[in-house]
């Protein structure tokens, strides 16, 4: 009868002790988003079982609201876990959002065991350039999508231009000049949206939307 009870009172507290959840910290990455970045949640999160995985991520989005949900399964051993995980949210419209995450536990069936609430964030629009096109009177870019990333740029009646390459973050990527006729440009490997910001010899300069992806 007393092991009997001390075999119940080792698996109760094991039990509590597994259920036990805590989210330590949220951040968003990156620190100051535009609506041309992929937005990411950093959730550190304390467990009260070892090993500790987040099973699924859910992301829902409502207007300006994002709920996340996280579910985790803790292992046997009765010890802290603490991890931290990277969710993708997306890009997001510029504006303000509301970022508020659940943390589940139990390996399913799951239980809600903590929530982060009120994590605001602002999205900007993306501002390294001034005025964006998918195509141009001027310039021809094709293919675009392009499936390896190579591009062709056509600049027409002989115009002579330099030309920076911006990825979704506003960081140049890579730049040419004395740029005329049909020009090969070979975009990163990184699948995405680049922006072409092309330049001629009296200053005006355009910049075409392209992407790497493919059709």
């Amino acid at each position: 009868m007393k092991k009997a009870l001390i075999l119940f009172l080792i698996i109760s507290n094991k039990v509590l002790f597994a259920q036990f959840g805590q989210i330590t910290s949220v951040q968003i990455i990156p620190a100051n988003p535009t609506d041309a970045d992929q937005v990411k949640a950093v959730v550190a999160v304390m467990l009260g079982g070892s090993p500790c995985n987040l099973n699924n991520a859910v992301s829902n989005i409502t207007g300006n609201n994002i709920e996340l949900d996280n579910y985790y399964c803790e292992g046997m051993l009765t010890m802290i876990c603490n991890r931290t995980d990277t969710i993708n949210l997306g890009t997001l419209s510029a504006g303000t959002y509301n970022l508020i995450v659940n943390m589940w536990t139990g390996c399913g069936p799951y239980t809600t065991v903590d929530s982060a609430l009120n994590n605001s964030f602002n999205v900007s629009t993306f501002s390294t350039v001034s005025k964006i096109n998918t195509s141009s009177n001027n310039l021809i870019v094709f293919p675009n999508p392009s499936a390896n990333g190579e591009i062709l740029l056509q600049i027409p009646n002989n115009n002579i231009y330099s030309i920076i390459c911006y990825d979704g973050v506003g960081k140049e990527v890579f730049s040419s000049s004395n740029i005329s006729g049909i020009h090969k440009l070979k975009l990163p490997d990184t699948q995405g949206f680049y922006y072409i910001k092309a330049v001629d010899n009296n200053g005006s300069s355009e910049v075409i939307k392209v992407m790497h992806a493919p059709e």
